[in-house]
């Protein structure tokens, strides 16, 4: 139980306000918890907290939003001497009177969860429905192991941090590893929406993969969700549609609003952050806190756009411009941030948009998930277009087309042939699933030895029963990149400057309302979000908003050319990556080389092995 102390003060960046360590040596159970005091900032929300009856102990990172309703039901069902208000005594007290399960089914919320049940001797683990809040669990010196943060683990007796080579492999397609892989063996990444129990009085000689996965209970399926949407399709039109969402939205925004601290809401000037800001404003007495980043780069500025809506709302708006050297002193911290490889390049203006967004709040709402619930990606449509082409092609006909579209690349050479290359590697697969993973991953070149094919862990596969191409690809994005890259990123980024970040879109009622939807409401006529849009539309002048999608990102083609140019190369060559044999270094050396003469931008190839090579050298 020793170990808690220095487990608990790695993640103190967390939760700065408070600290406390429970424990059962003979059970051999100890449970430690960092506090970033948000509901009730009394000693009463302390944690680990005990319920009423001594039957459970929660350890619990997150929030409940509707937690008060939750105590109404609970208050209906038995007499309950409440200690104080917050949202983790009333899930505690929910647990005791109707288990982990059904507490969890009537809770709306974001969260990370360890309870301890001391009749039973059973640990259960959980995580939210979509994996807003993360959870690692593993085995580690003969014992079961969790925390928020992989730097935690590192912390536990027996500690060996044995490379994970398929999550490698992950890491440089997409730039992130999907759960329930991490990049260490036997370390895992809890599912969203499942729970995992361990038994005090069972022997665990290993944690294998398949062990794990064995071992999960989703007590909220996407597939479900998804399965009973398609099964009780929406059957009105688009303004039917909108009266419908517009409750469901405002009752979302309105329940992640309440906090005993102050709360704001970050503002890119898109249409997801516009019309949570909007909303906000709508239930606010008072002006709304907004904060935006903006770069001296105007092609990846949103600064302004983001000023026009705030001044519209007449938001009380805050806006940093970064000027490349702040941005550049922030890159050698994003190992320490996101504590394992994550190469997402937009993890860089996050981080520092949440920075800033903490100097004045401890809340904030953001506007992710629109694209994934709502079809905004534009590679939504270039997949589609692109498989309705070369998808009609036998198989091998398809594979002569792309290497034909990969030679003239080559020929070509420069921009315009960097780009007929990729999208020949792109169309070059066996069915419409794999296409698109080509054409959401960062990149197709293969820079590690003997790691692929790539397989999907848990070995779960897509259902049968999504035939639009349109389902099919935001079944995908909902179940691993969303929660592995976005809310990974936001995560870590909020939660390194003790910021709560909130996520209104991704009410499961909002979820599943979104599956109940043709998609000739997400997305028609080249334009994603149809729905959103107009909502935003009732709430904010079209012209402030109508323009074309922005990413929220940096110039890393050249920075790396540039003022990154020695970062990078040192770490591309350091002896600690180069004595790794998990990399083909002629595919590396030959990406750089292009880089750095401008005839491609390999950027979003040389950014995983960057992100990783600067892991590692902190690792060691």
């Amino acid at each position: 139980m020793g170990a808690l102390a220095p487990m608990a003060a790695s993640l103190r960046h967390r939760g700065p306000d408070g600290e406390g360590v429970w424990s059962d040596p003979e059970a051999g159970i100890g449970l430690a918890h960092c506090r970033l005091a948000v509901v009730d900032l009394s000693p009463n929300g302390a944690q680990p907290m005990l319920s009423a009856s001594g039957h459970h102990v929660i350890c619990f990172n997150g929030e409940i939003y509707n937690h008060k309703s939750l105590r109404l039901q609970i208050e209906a069902c038995q007499e309950v001497a409440w200690r104080g208000t917050s949202d983790t005594e009333v899930l505690l007290e929910a647990i005791d009177l109707w288990g982990v399960e059904e507490a969890l089914d009537r809770s709306n919320g974001m969260f990370a969860l360890a309870v301890w049940d001391r009749a039973r001797r059973v640990l259960t683990l959980a995580r939210d429905r979509m994996g807003e809040k993360p959870l690692y669990v593993g085995r580690v010196g003969g014992n079961i192991v969790f925390a928020s943060e992989l730097k935690a683990l590192c912390c536990a007796p027996g500690w060996k941090g044995l490379l994970d080579a398929a999550a490698l492999a992950e890491l440089m397609r997409f730039g992130y590893i999907r759960a329930p892989l991490s990049i260490y063996e036997q370390i895992y990444k809890l599912p969203a929406g499942n729970l995992v129990r361990f038994s005090a009085d069972e022997a665990l000689a290993s944690l294998r993969l398949e062990d794990f996965v064995a071992r999960l209970h989703p007590y909220w399926s996407l597939e479900r969700a998804v399965d009973a949407a398609l099964d009780a399709p929406f059957k009105g039109g688009i303004e039917d549609a909108l009266e419908c969402l517009q409750p469901l939205l405002i009752d979302s925004v309105k329940q992640r609003m309440e906090a005993d601290v102050p709360v704001g809401a970050l503002l890119s000037g898109g249409v997801d952050s516009s019309l949570v800001v909007a909303l906000m404003q709508e239930c606010s007495t008072k002006p709304v806190r907004t904060f935006t980043v903006g770069f001296s780069d105007k092609a990846y500025d949103e600064s302004a756009r983001a000023r026009r809506v705030a001044e519209y709302l007449e938001t009380e708006h805050t806006e940093l411009t970064v000027s490349p050297d702040e941005a550049l002193a922030l890159i050698p911290r994003l190992p320490v941030i996101y504590d394992e490889p994550f190469a997402d390049p937009s993890q860089i203006p996050t981080a520092l948009i949440c920075a800033l967004t903490r100097q004045s709040v401890t809340v904030a709402l953001s506007g992710d998930g629109g694209d994934e619930l709502f079809m905004g990606y534009r590679r939504y449509a270039d997949a589609h277009n692109a498989w309705k082409v070369f998808g009609c092609l036998p198989g091998w006909a398809r594979a002569s087309a792309a290497h034909g579209l990969q030679s003239v690349g080559r020929l070509v050479g420069g921009l315009t042939g960097f780009r007929l290359a990729r999208y020949g590697r792109r169309v070059r697969a066996r069915d419409f699933d794999q296409c698109y993973a080509n054409f959401a991953s960062l990149s197709l070149v293969q820079t590690t030895r003997n790691l692929w094919p790539l397989r999907h862990p848990g070995g779960a596969s897509l259902p049968d029963w999504l035939s639009e191409s349109g389902q099919r690809m935001r079944f995908m994005d909902q179940l691993a990149y969303l929660p592995d890259d976005i809310l990974t990123k936001t995560d870590r980024a909020s939660m390194a400057s003790a910021l709560e970040l909130r996520v209104p879109l991704l009410d499961h009622r909002i979820v599943e309302f979104a599956w109940s939807l043709p998609s000739s409401m997400l997305a028609g006529g080249g334009v994603g979000k149809r729905l959103l849009r107009q909502a935003l539309y009732r709430k904010i002048p079209r012209v402030l908003v109508d323009r074309p999608k922005q990413g929220f990102d940096v110039p890393i083609d050249d920075w790396l050319r540039g003022p990154l140019r020695v970062w990078a190369q040192e770490l591309l060559y350091a002896r600690e990556l180069r004595s790794l044999d998990l990399f083909d270094f002629a595919v590396v050396d030959r990406l750089w080389s292009e880089q750095i003469q401008g005839t491609a931008r390999n950027a979003y190839a040389l950014w995983p092995i960057l992100m990783f090579a600067s892991w590692n050298l902190l690792s060691h």
